[in-house]
């Protein structure tokens, strides 16, 4: 299975086209899911009642956005609430165009599409379709069904 911020891409994703969401929609929705990733891997916590990020454990997480993250959070002169964090990551604009990374090879493929003859973008049509599948039955399972709820599941139905 992929790991949160990858499921949380593949919802992003016009089934059809394969077009990702417009505005800062899903920048938002990666930097904050990628936030409740290195809180349950309690990678970084929070001070009430501010919610104020410290970054508890800064050694590589073989995810380079959340080992970006944790850098610049260590070496960061004061600490900031978890709204301005995720503010601040979400600003990155890599989040947005790389779409495919960390996804298994083979699930989406990446393309350029023309709109009108001037200007080009990325897409990403699936190739693979299962992962998709099963994410949406994950997801159907937590909503519907009467056992208990993987906290990051809880994230992703929640952002999506």
């Amino acid at each position: 299975p992929c790991r949160s911020n990858e499921e949380l891409r593949l919802l992003a994703l016009h089934d059809s086209a394969g077009t990702p969401l417009p505005g800062t929609a899903l920048q938002q929705g990666l930097a904050a899911v990628l936030m409740a990733e290195l809180i349950f891997q309690e990678r970084i916590s929070l001070q009430e009642p501010k919610m104020l990020v410290t970054v508890k454990d800064s050694t590589a997480t073989r995810e380079p956005a959340a080992d970006e993250c944790l850098i610049r959070m260590h070496g960061a002169r004061r600490r900031k609430r978890l709204e301005n964090r995720v503010t601040s990551i979400s600003n990155r604009g890599d989040l947005r165009h790389d779409i495919a990374r960390g996804l298994p090879d083979g699930v989406l493929r990446v393309e350029e599409d023309k709109i009108l003859p001037i200007f080009t973008r990325r897409i990403y049509p699936e190739v693979d379709l299962l992962p998709h599948r099963q994410l949406i039955e994950r997801m159907r399972t937590a909503i519907l069904g009467d056992d208990p709820v993987d906290p990051l599941m809880a994230v992703i139905v929640s952002l999506a």
